[in-house]
């Protein structure tokens, strides 16, 4: 993927009196594709975008269906799920008209995340779900329905109900392990390993995460090492293995600021919050969720899966037990007004 989207910045890069309004279209839909699927979802939507204005302009409504579901899926990352409702409401019937059974079922199945992230809509959302479950066995394509099942997984825990949506993210395992994608695999195992850590399975979750993130590695994915590294250090922090939960906070901030991912960086802040909780460190705690509430463009990561939303809200209930009203108040405005160097200084980053 990194080789990829190199070779896709240098697409992008010739002179556009030299290639055509195809060409162009074409290259900002591969530049967007390649960027969206290694987390950086800012620049995945300026290039699908650029790449739908021109498919719009060309009269290609197959190719702009396509591209609308890629700049969906990086916009349901983005949290941006209310225009992901409106962009499917306004084009639903050539999506329906024109799109493969692969892109139809694909978008279907993102439209009922933002459904559900957005307007709390599950029983539509369901409906959709059950629409791309059913179109992946017409056609039997592993690819939709390791996706599909996924997808239900997000609308189970959503509603907080993890033992199904553990059952569903091991049907999905079972597809994605049918096809032989490592990186699904490695975000199959991840997904049931947050089901199983919000049961209070964390030994078993500990496994999962493991392999997930060795999956990652091997693959050199930077987003899902990030990602899986911040969600294994909170099973850490439960099991009380501090140093190792601080490692892979440390490991997954990095791994943003690398990518130049700065709106991720509030999810493995926010573990490291819980991290200092757990180690009675609670008015350095405070400042650190403080920094992270401050700053709504990127706090808006916590909430985008069930899973870290119960995290942070379990941290800032306890600190709030555990401080007075003006000792919880004071950190917290420290932490509000901090700049991110000063956030990662109080979190031992």
């Amino acid at each position: 993927l990194n080789e990829g989207h190199a070779w896709c910045l240098r697409a992008l890069a010739t002179d556009e009196h030299a290639a055509s309004e195809f060409a162009h279209a074409r290259a900002f839909n591969a530049a967007g594709i390649v960027s969206g699927n290694l987390g950086y979802n800012d620049e995945s939507r300026a290039r699908l975008e650029a790449s739908i204005e021109l498919w719009q302009s060309l009269d290609e409504p197959r190719r702009f269906v396509e591209t609308l579901f890629w700049l969906a899926y990086s916009l349901v990352q983005l949290g941006e799920d209310e225009r992901v409702c409106a962009l499917y409401e306004q084009y639903n019937a050539m999506l329906r008209a024109s799109a493969d059974p692969l892109i139809l079922a694909w978008s279907l199945s993102y439209w009922a995340r933002a459904l559900e992230n957005a307007r709390g809509d599950f029983a539509t959302a369901k409906i959709l779900h059950d629409e791309a479950v059913a179109i992946g066995i017409a056609n039997a394509d592993t690819n939709i329905l390791g996706t599909a099942y996924m997808n239900l997984g997000y609308w189970a825990a959503k509603q907080s109900d993890y033992v199904s949506g553990y059952q569903y993210h091991l049907e999905s395992s079972k597809w994605h392990k049918t096809d032989g994608a490592r990186l699904r695999i490695a975000i199959s195992s991840h997904n049931m390993a947050d089901m199983l850590s919000m049961q209070g399975k964390f030994q078993d979750a500990q496994e999962l995460y493991q392999e997930s993130l060795a999956l990652s590695r091997a693959l050199g994915d930077q987003a899902f090492i990030a990602w899986t590294a911040y969600r294994l250090g909170y099973v850490y922090v439960h099991l009380q293995e501090f140093s190792r939960a601080r490692d892979l906070f440390a490991e997954s901030i990095k791994s943003y600021r690398t990518q130049q991912e700065q709106a991720y960086l509030t999810s493995p802040l926010a573990g490291m919050a819980e991290l200092l909780r757990a180690q009675g460190y609670f008015k350095q705690a405070a400042r650190v969720l403080g920094f992270v509430a401050a700053h709504p463009q990127s706090a808006h990561r916590i909430f985008l899966l069930e899973i870290d939303a119960v995290e942070y809200n379990r941290t800032l209930a306890i600190l709030r037990e555990q401080l007075d009203a003006s000792d919880f108040q004071n950190a917290w405005r420290v932490g509000q007004a901090a700049p991110l160097e000063q956030a990662l200084a109080f979190a031992g980053y």
